[in-house]
């Protein structure tokens, strides 16, 4: 199974003592899914395989990626 990373994202920064980054999964599950379904997929498919140490944040739908957005982040000292 493919693994999320840093080097694998679109966008990253470092906000309010966290780092975080942002990944596109653009396959797998359809963006018109209840959204319970995309949770159970998000938890099932795609989190566990995650960077070490970084938990889920966010997810959004891009037009422009043509897929799920999905923000995860840890703390970190700056």
């Amino acid at each position: 199974m493919r693994k999320y990373t840093v080097r694998d994202s679109v966008r990253q920064g470092f906000l309010a003592g966290r780092h975080f980054f942002v990944f596109v999964v653009d396959s797998g599950i359809a963006h018109n899914e209840p959204i319970e379904t995309i949770r159970d997929f998000l938890k099932q498919e795609i989190l566990p395989y995650i960077e070490e140490g970084y938990k889920f944040e966010s997810v959004v739908w891009s037009n422009k990626f043509k897929g799920f957005l999905i923000q995860v982040q840890k703390p970190m000292d700056f």
